[in-house]
């Protein structure tokens, strides 16, 4: 059994007079957040932000919160993996932009807030979703 540390990012814009959040199309062709290990010396804070701004391409993302963290395990070349994420709230500032997805993943797009909850994801990821569309309305 091997554990691993992870960080990543949930990712609104106010566009518009609507409020989009960004959801990525992972390796597996599930809908879920961009995050990624946390390197040596990096806080939780700043691996969620390298994180989400390598699979996205999206710079000028301004940290919100901690919307929360989850634990789960998987396999992955036969190691069992005990992995540990930590979810951030970010605001992307430039609103302008559009994501580009890298090669770690299929696809992002920008989901409505009030239509975030109907997505289908992983089940250890819904209560911080929830989490996150609470402190979204209460900061828009």
């Amino acid at each position: 059994m091997r554990k691993e540390v992870s960080a990543g990012g949930i990712v609104f814009r106010k566009k518009d007079g609507a409020v989009d959040v960004l959801i990525i199309h992972d390796s597996y062709g599930k809908l879920a957040f961009p995050k990624g290990h946390q390197e040596k010396g990096e806080s939780l804070e700043e691996a969620a932000l390298r994180e989400t701004s390598e699979e996205t391409n999206l710079e000028n993302l301004k940290i919100i919160t901690k919307v929360g963290t989850t634990k789960f395990w998987y396999t992955f070349g036969g190691d069992r993996i005990h992995k540990t994420l930590h979810l951030f709230l970010f605001e992307l500032e430039d609103t302008d932009v559009e994501p580009s997805p890298q090669w770690e993943i299929q696809g992002v797009e920008w989901v409505k807030l009030e239509d975030l909850a109907k997505i289908e994801t992983y089940d250890n990821l819904k209560p911080i979703l929830g989490k996150a569309v609470k402190l979204i309305y209460q900061y828009k």
